[in-house]
């Protein structure tokens, strides 16, 4: 979800030790994908009735040139009252394109320098290499692993994976977060999960990728 609107960099994707055929990755860099995300927070308890939700896609070309295709909606109900919206995200050569609901297209530039560290920020790789950094991460069974800890030690990597402001928790009183990766047998991720409970808030999220270096068509609107 993080690659639908605001596309954060980090640093290079590391060989991640518990990749079931690192070999393969690395002879196979990934150059295509398509990605789906949702998200929700549900109130329980004295919040009961409260939601928020976010789902959406996308469609990404890594090499020979960056290019993506995003888009992104979201839900929430306050005090009764229902919130809807949706948005686009482009990138297509130097340039993004963004429209909110119906609104007009707004265009934009990025630097050689940007585009290469979205291309890094973008490669599910990248989200491996930072899932494996972790604290406590433990192999459930063959290409699936687990971590659960504090949320000061996991936040940061769910926020950022799955797109949220950092000030996305406050208040739901939430302690512990878990995360898993499920690999395929190249040791690509193929899905994320994040989970988290407390008093009043129960908190999900799914991440999965498919349809690895096949063609993808995207084309400025």
């Amino acid at each position: 979800m993080r690659r639908l609107l605001s596309v954060i960099t980090v640093s290079a994707a590391a060989a991640c030790t518990f990749s079931l055929n690192a070999n393969a990755v690395a002879k196979t860099p990934i150059r295509t994908y398509t990605e789906q995300a949702s998200l929700s927070f549900t109130g329980i308890g004295s919040a009961r009735g409260f939601y928020s939700k976010e789902w959406g896609g996308e469609k990404a070309a890594l090499s020979p040139r960056l290019a993506l295709a995003g888009n992104l909606h979201t839900s929430y109900r306050l005090q009764g009252v229902v919130h809807n919206a949706s948005s686009l995200f482009d990138i297509v050569g130097d340039r993004t394109y963004s429209r909110k609901n119906n609104g007009s297209w707004v265009t934009g530039t990025l630097t050689a320098k940007a585009l290469a560290s979205d291309a890094r920020a973008l490669n599910p790789e990248t989200s491996l290499a930072q899932f494996d950094k972790l604290p406590g991460v433990h192999r459930v069974s063959p290409g699936h692993y687990s971590v659960t800890g504090p949320f000061a030690k996991i936040s940061p990597f769910v926020r950022h994976e799955f797109g949220l402001a950092a000030n996305a928790f406050a208040g739901s009183g939430t302690r512990t977060l878990t995360v898993t990766a499920t690999l395929d047998s190249g040791g690509r991720p193929v899905r994320f999960t994040a989970s988290g409970r407390s008093a009043n808030n129960v908190f999900t999220a799914t991440e999965t990728f498919s349809h690895y270096n096949k063609p993808v068509t995207i084309t400025a609107p």
